[in-house]
C-alpha cells in the first residue's frame, strides 16, 4: 500500500469513490487537494482511501476526513491513512470525530490510542458527533 499527498489529478477518482456511498463534496475535495490538505492510500495503483488533515480546529491538526472505499475496509487502509495523517501532523495534539453510529472509525480510533473528548449533538439527526483526541508528543499536554 502506498499513501502520498492528493494531486489535482486524483480529484475525478476520489469524487467517483466517495460518490459511491453519497459522501461526495467536490467542492471540499478540491480545496483539500489545493491546499495541500489530502492523502490518498493507493493498492496496486488503485485509490481506495483518502485522509484530509487541516488546522482550522483551534490551530490543532483535525482529521476532517478519514475515508476508505466500502470494498477495502478492514484491510489495513484506513490505519495506514490514520497514520499517515499523524506523521503529518505538526501540531502536538490531533483530533478528530465522527458520528456516534459509525462504531468501525471509533473502534479505529480507539486502537490507535485517541480518547473521547467531546459530543455535539444536532448536526446529523438522532446521530451525535463524537470527538476524540490523541497526545503526539509531549508538549501542549492536554487532560
Amino acid at each position: 500500500m502506498n499513501v502520498r499527498p492528493a494531486t489535482l489529478g486524483d480529484l475525478e477518482s476520489l469524487s467517483t469513490l466517495l460518490s459511491q456511498d453519497g459522501a461526495s463534496r467536490p467542492s471540499f475535495l478540491e480545496a483539500s487537494i489545493r491546499g495541500n490538505l489530502g492523502l490518498v492510500a493507493e493498492l496496486d495503483g488503485q485509490i481506495v482511501g483518502f485522509g484530509v488533515l487541516s488546522y482550522d480546529f483551534f490551530e490543532r491538526g483535525f482529521i476532517k476526513l478519514l475515508y476508505v472505499t466500502s470494498g477495502f475496509r478492514r484491510r489495513g487502509v484506513g490505519s495506514a491513512l490514520l497514520s499517515a495523517v499523524e506523521t503529518e501532523c505538526t501540531t502536538p495534539l490531533i483530533f478528530t470525530s465522527t458520528n456516534e453510529s459509525n462504531i468501525a472509525m471509533q473502534n479505529l480510533l480507539s486502537k490507535y490510542g485517541y480518547q473521547a473528548s467531546g459530543v455535539v449533538r444536532g448536526l446529523d439527526p438522532g446521530d451525535p458527533e463524537l470527538f476524540f483526541r490523541k497526545q503526539l508528543s509531549p508538549q501542549d499536554a492536554c487532560s
